[in-house]
């Protein structure tokens, strides 16, 4: 059977006030599976951890401050890549805890998963996804600028503003018209052709996904973006809406902006 220890480093008693609880000199303190779920809750662990006051051992190992709180809070078995991605219904407890341990999920990596969880639980952590919607509302779309977020002001004027260095994941597009094509134009940060820096061919089609080929898709932290819709001939589409999900490729955090496009 699994243990849980708690041992003191301080060489005398550390109270761990709102568990109502004193760690002896010796022997290490056993936590009872029966209580787990009330320490995960404690705030008072985690200033003694920190304090260096005392550590975790589990199974007779010795645990790093990190792993400590990951233990005692309940989330070690969701830190290894197999589990980067917690299920739906651990969110709102992860949320709970993660004013003890999110600093350290945001600056930990090394493949364990733990920026991962952090992404889905902070809105700036690597792996963190972004969806930019555009909009036209037009009869008949060719050679036309989308609308930015379906505010009717087009992106030639009013472009998107990437807020972190990232890259695309996917494009949706969809309309009302069955079969109909468009070459649906990138551009970043002008209007102006070497502007264009991808184009997606959706030809014959009502609605359309792209999962591959877009590594040529990425952005800098101020990067502006706008979606053109060029004539690809044939059936045009009508009411369109393109949707292209980036995702953060670094935790940097930051405020800026221009004067001008």
């Amino acid at each position: 059977m699994a243990t849980r220890h708690i041992r003191n480093l301080l060489g005398s008693p550390v109270l761990i006030k709102d568990q109502g609880v004193t760690i002896p000199i010796t022997p290490d303190y056993l936590i009872e599976p029966d209580e787990y779920q009330r320490w995960a809750l404690s705030v008072d662990i985690d200033t003694a951890l920190d304090a260096g006051d005392i550590i975790v051992v589990h199974n007779g190992i010795v645990l790093s401050i990190f792993d400590s709180k990951c233990l005692i809070h309940e989330i070690t078995d969701y830190l290894t890549t197999e589990h980067a991605n917690p299920a739906p219904s651990q969110i709102n407890y992860f949320t709970k805890i993660l004013r003890f341990i999110g600093p350290i999920f945001t600056v930990t990596n090394g493949g364990s998963g733990r920026t991962d969880i952090a992404a889905q639980l902070s809105g700036s952590a690597e792996g963190k996804e972004t969806t930019y919607q555009f909009f036209n509302n037009g009869a008949n779309i060719k050679d036309k600028w989308f609308d930015h977020e379906g505010a009717n002001i087009t992106c030639d004027t009013t472009p998107g503003v990437i807020a972190a260095n990232s890259k695309a994941r996917q494009i949706t597009f969809s309309n009302v018209r069955d079969n109909s094509n468009l070459f649906v134009d990138i551009y970043k940060n002008g209007t102006a052709p070497g502007n264009l820096f991808f184009t997606w061919d959706v030809l014959a089609k009502r609605i359309a996904w792209k999962t591959n080929g877009l590594d040529a898709i990425t952005f800098a932290t101020g990067d502006r973006i706008r979606i053109f819709g060029r004539d690809a001939g044939g059936i045009t589409p009508s009411k369109a809406v393109v949707k292209i999900t980036l995702v953060n490729t670094d935790n940097i955090l930051g405020e800026g902006g221009f004067a001008t496009l």
